[in-house]
């Protein structure tokens, strides 16, 4: 059981970030009038890897995958290991949530799984491993197969049970790429400037894109001074200007940061498990349904099935034949 020290000060770090979240809404109805047409689709995690997707897929007259190995280019950079050296973009197969991995890019040589977590979405049971499996399955060697995490903040990491008997032979062939830290300076530094002036759908769609991510994270020009605002209050709360050192003050901040993601991953869980009730309790209520009503047809189904796995086709579907006849 937690004790009641670290009880109170997660009970207080909630109270307070309610009321942050309050000051937040104030300070965010001053904010000047601005439009982004991304903002108003409320796109979930799905559209982000579609965008990626069509932008990884560009080529230019010389037929070459300009973005693809500009990203790649950036990891290799990036990296802590010199595994990512040994990727060449010759004639890739780009996919976007086929076998359910978000971004697949096979080559010749290797193959990159590219994982999601813009919106910090917690790790399905064995999630990575699975998509190792589906790899490898489709004829490439594990030391060839590299792993691109891409969480909204790079603190998050993916989940050790996510892994499950890859975690350590991978260490050399993941790289985190958070969409704050990376994916957004990527996009300004690298992408944005190869872009010709004369494609302007494609260089509007990265504006308007980059624009977003920046406004997802309060860091838009327009935002400036609501931020000084908000830090002013953080000081105040935390005492700050109290500190006779930045490195004092940094290190309550970060004591404070690591209190609020533990509070946030206890939430995901629990957000989780309400979720897999929800789930079960649908599937469970249709698979009666079928069986007390087509049990036939389920059945044929079900021995359709043995023997294969999510491997044998891209997408499996589960339903009635339903037998028309006119009158």
């Amino acid at each position: 059981m937690v004790n009641d020290i670290v009880q109170n000060e997660w009970y207080n770090t909630l109270s307070f970030c309610e009321d942050f979240s309050l000051c937040i809404e104030e300070e965010k109805l001053k904010l000047p009038y601005h439009l982004n047409l991304i903002d108003e689709l409320h796109i979930n995690e799905n559209a982000h890897s579609r965008i990626l997707y069509k932008l990884l897929l560009y080529t230019n007259i010389e037929g070459k995958y300009e973005f693809l190995e500009s990203l790649i280019a950036y990891v290799k950079r990036n990296a802590r290991s010199s595994d990512f050296d040994k990727i060449q973009v010759i004639k890739p197969c780009i996919t976007q949530e086929k076998q359910r991995i978000d971004l697949w890019v096979r080559d010749k040589d290797y193959a990159l799984i590219f994982e999601n977590k813009i919106y910090n979405a917690t790790d399905q049971d064995a999630q990575i491993a699975r998509y190792i499996d589906k790899t490898i399955a489709c004829h490439y060697k594990q030391e060839n197969i590299f792993i691109i995490y891409l969480p909204t903040f790079s603190f998050k990491e993916p989940e050790p049970q996510s892994w499950g008997k890859y975690k350590k032979c991978f260490e050399k062939r993941y790289i985190n790429l958070s969409f704050r830290d990376n994916i957004l300076s990527w996009l300004e530094d690298d992408v944005l400037p190869q872009i010709n002036s004369k494609d302007i759908y494609l260089r509007s769609a990265i504006r308007q894109y980059i624009d977003y991510l920046r406004g997802l994270f309060d860091i838009r020009t327009i935002h400036k001074q609501m931020n000084m605002n908000l830090q002013e209050i953080l000081k105040k709360h935390y005492k700050l200007d109290e500190c006779n050192t930045d490195q004092e003050r940094i290190n309550i901040i970060e004591e404070k940061i690591e209190e609020i993601n533990e509070i946030y991953n206890q939430l995901e869980s629990l957000k989780q498990h309400f979720h897999d009730k929800i789930t079960k309790s649908h599937v469970t209520k249709w698979e009666k349904y079928v069986q007390k009503n087509y049990n036939d047809y389920y059945d044929e189904y079900v021995k359709s099935r043995v023997g294969k796995s999510d491997l044998d086709n891209d997408d499996i579907f589960v339903g009635v034949v339903l037998t028309l006849c006119n009158k």
